[in-house]
């Protein structure tokens, strides 16, 4: 089967989802046939190593005579395994500004460049 291009794809995507980016109820998914039944095939396959994984991790953490890197990333392996991994801060800086004190030729040029974006956030 053949597509046509990507951003066709994800603007056929984006018109059936609300301005959260909800799906629409009876809208269809972007992926109707579901996830690749194969890569299940290999979660499962992977999945029957875990416990070895897990016991060559411990033994690699807990043998004084590894390296200390090798030591730090398998201990850094159980603990993201048994904690969860930490979450990332992100730092961001947003610039506000009053749409009154814009000229009319500024609010015409964000109107055009959000157009081109494709956005479909601004009012016509």
């Amino acid at each position: 089967m053949t597509t046509k291009s990507t951003k066709q794809g994800n603007d056929r995507a984006r018109g059936n989802r609300d301005s959260k980016g909800r799906w629409l109820k009876g809208s269809g998914s972007p992926n109707p046939a579901g996830r690749p039944k194969l890569l299940g095939e290999y979660q499962e396959y992977a999945r029957q190593y875990c416990p070895e994984a897990i016991d060559t991790l411990r033994a690699i953490m807990t043998n004084p005579k590894t390296s200390a890197a090798a030591r730090v990333a398998a201990s850094t392996a159980m603990l993201d395994r048994g904690l969860g991994k930490p979450l990332q801060s992100i730092s961001q800086t947003l610039k506000t500004t009053d749409p009154a004190s814009l000229t009319d030729e500024e609010l015409a040029g964000i109107v055009t460049s959000t157009k081109q974006n494709g956005s479909s956030d601004v009012a016509h």
